[in-house]
């Protein structure tokens, strides 16, 4: 399965990872990520793509459902007509990982993988995570 700054099923891999769980674009998550308050866009199988931005939201959150393995879901920036950062979590809430994503103007774009298995990934303007300190965990409103 790719996700692109959305999640693009190949065949049916989402329902063998569990796929991403979640309303549409416009459902709002509280969280805190390092210290900050968050709130986040639940993403949805189109994530950022078509998109001009994120409605006064600090980022989007894709929520797994459970740990998945780094090469059965990865990140890929077609259709995001902006550059992206994104961070991925564990199970726990800890941080996985970090990358910048640029724009793809032709196939065949580039993939972006956690370091690591993980639960979560928020994507987020560029630079938004720059001052993430290593250990930092994002912890969701219930």
């Amino acid at each position: 399965m790719v996700v692109a700054a959305v999640l693009l099923a190949a065949g049916m891999a989402v329902a063998a990872v569990g796929g991403c769980t979640g309303g549409t674009a416009q459902e709002v998550r509280i969280g805190t990520l390092g210290d900050e308050r968050w709130e986040l866009l639940v993403g949805d199988p189109d994530g950022m793509r078509g998109r001009a931005g994120f409605d006064g939201a600090d980022g989007m959150l894709f929520d797994h459902g459970a740990e998945v393995d780094p090469e059965a879901i990865v990140y890929v920036m077609d259709g995001v007509a902006f550059p992206l950062d994104i961070a991925w979590f564990d199970g726990d809430g800890l941080l996985v990982g970090i990358a910048s994503m640029a724009t793809c103007p032709a196939e065949p774009c580039p993939h972006y993988a956690s370091p690591g298995p993980f639960r979560w990934a928020v994507e987020a303007p560029v630079g938004a995570f720059t001052d993430l300190p290593p250990a930092a965990r994002l912890e969701l409103a219930s």
